[in-house]
C-alpha cells in the first residue's frame, strides 16, 4: 500500500499462472492470508476468495486489515493454511510436476479502480534429481583420448509430460577440465553456434516424423549443449533411449568426463527460457590414452521389434 502515517484500507488482487487449486480444507487446513506473518486478512482471513473460475489461473483478493496504518509499501504478506489434518502439512500444495509461476500482483486503495502500484514475478521450485543407475545411464562405446566417441543415453521418464507445454531434454557436456574436444570436435567460427545435430531414439520417443537435436557449441572450456525435442507426450515410467553419435573425447588421458542430463520445460518469452524439471549429473568415462595403432572404428548393429 502506499506509504501513509494515517489508516489506510485496501485490497491486493493476485493472479497466478498456471493455476493452483484450492487446498481440500479437510487434508491440509483452512486457508489463511496473513499481514506481518501474525495480523489475519480483513476479508475473514481471504477463506472465500480463492476463485478458480478462469481455468487458465488461480485468482486471490485479500484485503488490508482494518484500522492499521502502512508506513511503507514492503509489508510481508503470508498465505498458507491452518489446522491441517494428521499427516498433512499446512501449506498451499502446488503441482507435483515442476513449473515456473507467474504472479501478477496489483494493489488497491479502498473506492478505488485504478491500482497503486503492480509487481509482477514468477518463481520455480528446486528441481529433483533423477536416481542413478536406476532411471538414469549414459554408456560410451570409445574411452580413448582424441577419439570420436557414441554415446547411449538410457532414461526412464519420472513424470507425465502431457501436452501442451513443452518439454525438452538438455544434455551438457561439462568442460572445464577439457575433459572433451574444443567444440566437441566440430568446427566453429564463434562460440555459441548452433547446428543440427543427427540423434536418433530406438525406444519410447515417438515423433512424427523423428526426433530432433541441436547442438550448440562451446569452445574452449566453456560447455556444449545438445537439446533434443520434437518427441511426443511422455508418461511416468516410459522407458527412453537417445544415441549421440560423434561425441569427440578430449586429449589427455586421466581426465574424467561428465554429462549433465536434463529434463526441462521451455518457456519463451521469460527471461530464463528453460525450467529444470529433473537433472543429475553423470561421470561417463576416465579417457585412456590414445590409441596409437592407427584409424580404426566400431560397428553397432541395432534391433527392434
Amino acid at each position: 500500500m502506499p506509504p501513509t502515517n494515517g489508516v489506510t484500507e485496501g485490497k491486493f488482487i493476485i493472479d497466478i499462472y498456471p493455476q493452483i487449486p484450492l487446498p481440500t480444507e479437510s487434508l491440509y487446513g483452512k486457508v489463511n492470508c496473513f499481514f506481518f506473518y501474525t495480523v489475519i486478512s480483513g476479508n475473514d482471513g481471504c477463506t472465500t476468495s480463492w476463485s478458480v473460475s478462469d481455468p487458465t489461473k488461480t485468482e486471490l483478493t485479500v484485503y488490508t486489515p482494518q484500522l492499521r496504518s502502512f508506513q511503507a509499501s514492503e509489508i510481508p504478506l503470508t498465505i498458507t493454511t491452518s489446522g491441517p489434518a494428521t499427516g498433512y502439512n499446512a501449506g498451499i500444495l502446488i503441482d507435483s510436476l515442476i513449473k515456473r509461476y507467474l504472479f501478477q500482483i496489483r494493489i488497491y486503495s479502498t473506492g478505488e479502480t485504478s491500482p497503486h502500484e503492480v509487481f509482477f514475478c514468477d518463481w520455480i521450485a528446486d528441481y529433483l534429481t533423477i536416481p542413478t543407475p536406476s532411471a538414469l545411464t549414459i554408456t560410451p562405446i570409445v574411452t580413448q583420448a582424441s577419439e570420436w566417441n557414441y554415446l547411449i543415453i538410457k532414461h526412464t521418464i519420472q513424470h507425465d509430460l502431457p501436452t501442451p507445454r513443452n518439454y525438452v531434454f538438455r544434455i551438457t557436456f561439462s568442460n572445464s577440465n577439457l575433459a572433451w574436444y574444443n567444440l566437441l570436435g566440430y568446427t566453429s567460427n564463434n562460440n555459441g553456434d548452433l547446428i543440427p545435430f543427427p540423434c536418433f531414439s530406438t525406444i519410447g520417443l515417438s515423433a512424427n516424423p523423428y526426433i530432433q537435436c541441436d547442438l550448440i557449441l562451446g569452445s574452449g572450456s566453456s560447455n556444449s549443449y545438445i537439446y533434443v525435442y520434437g518427441f511426443a507426450p511422455l508418461t511416468a515410467n516410459t522407458n527412453i533411449d537417445i544415441h549421440l553419435p560423434k561425441i569427440r573425447n578430449g586429449m589427455t588421458a586421466g581426465l574424467a568426463a561428465t554429462v549433465i542430463f536434463e529434463v526441462c520445460e521451455e518457456t519463451w518469452g521469460q527471461e530464463l527460457t528453460y525450467v529444470t524439471l529433473y537433472l543429475n549429473t553423470i561421470t561417463v568415462l576416465t579417457l585412456q590414452a590414445a590409441y596409437s595403432g592407427g584409424n580404426y572404428c566400431f560397428h553397432h548393429t541395432f534391433f527392434s521389434n
